[in-house]
């Protein structure tokens, strides 16, 4: 038999990869975790291929990315890469959700909105039309959340749909 060479972490409900650690010199027994309940331990062992997909990532994250572990057939199955920032992989597929997604797209307005701070300064060196669109496009970053809110198509769901508002060319 080959040896062990990592040790998965896997979701006892989806069969998600929660995360792998190298082999140790005593390793916990495959099966639930005593420390936690809701994780299944699996071996990979020495001989196990690692599919290859995006030079850009680790051999491991690209495995855990697009990879589940299936309890009724004991392997490994592909899943595919989440399909935006809000996937949820539920064990069988990828649904949208919308906490995720909203959360996420907080986060990049926040940025957005962290970047202009300065502008507010009561020395910002601009005139009072600039000021007035700078602050009218920040209004406009804070509303974002409720436009995807609104979208009940759910059609705003990868950063390439996000309607930013235009930065003022003053800030350009």
């Amino acid at each position: 038999m080959p040896d062990i060479a990592h040790v998965a972490y896997v979701d006892t409900t989806t069969g998600e990869i929660n995360r792998i650690d190298l082999v140790q010199a005593v390793n916990p027994p495959e099966g639930i975790s005593t420390a936690n309940s809701a994780e299944h331990i699996v071996y990979i062992y020495s001989d196990y291929e690692f599919p290859v997909y995006d030079p850009e990532h680790s051999m491991l994250t690209n495995f855990m990315e697009k990879y589940y572990w299936s309890f009724s057939s004991s392997s490994w199955n592909y899943r595919g890469p989440p399909p935006n920032k809000a996937g949820v992989w539920t064990g069988t597929e990828w649904t949208y959700d919308v906490d995720n997604w909203l959360g996420y797209v907080r986060f990049l307005r926040d940025n957005k909105l962290t970047i202009t701070d300065w502008t507010q300064l009561t020395d910002a060196p601009f005139t009072t039309e600039e000021k007035e669109e700078i602050q009218i496009y920040r209004q406009a970053l804070r509303e974002i959340p409720q436009v995807i809110i609104d979208d009940v198509s759910r059609e705003i769901n990868t950063e390439s749909k996000i309607p930013w508002p235009q930065l003022p060319d003053c800030l350009a």
